[in-house]
């Protein structure tokens, strides 16, 4: 399922802000995104290898609204 999503969602013009946020929608399809429980890394012609911290990687799911949310956490108070 993730292949076909990902088939079907790309696109050469994508950028590598792109890729990295559609690689994450594809994996949120199968179940929730924690940033502690992933690994993300990209290697660019110009900027070379980068590896995400979970910070990062939390601001990107942040900016998709993928993350997982704490059980602790509430809106209510």
């Amino acid at each position: 399922e993730i292949q076909s999503f990902l088939e079907e969602e790309y696109d050469d013009s994508l950028t590598l802000d792109d890729g990295v946020e559609l690689a994450l929608r594809a994996l949120q399809r199968e179940e929730g995104l924690d940033p502690d429980q992933l690994s993300l890394a990209t290697i660019d012609a110009d900027e070379g290898y980068h590896q995400f911290s979970h910070e990062e990687i939390a601001d990107v799911l942040g900016g998709l609204d993928l993350a997982v949310e704490d059980e602790g956490e509430s809106d209510e108070e």
